[in-house]
């Protein structure tokens, strides 16, 4: 099968970061909710 007519596959590139680096980075910018590591009290909605 020829692979014509299709792109060639996308090369990404990835950090990686060690398990102190990750430490050090949660402790500096604080909790946040995208990460698990605080939850939202209240519905963005509700916040005025």
């Amino acid at each position: 099968m020829a692979d014509e007519g299709y792109p060639p596959p996308v090369t990404r590139l990835m950090n990686f970061v060690s398990q102190e680096q990750l430490d050090e980075a949660k402790k500096t910018r604080g909790p946040r909710v995208e990460d698990g590591t605080a939850q939202r009290d209240r519905p963005l909605f509700e916040v005025s």
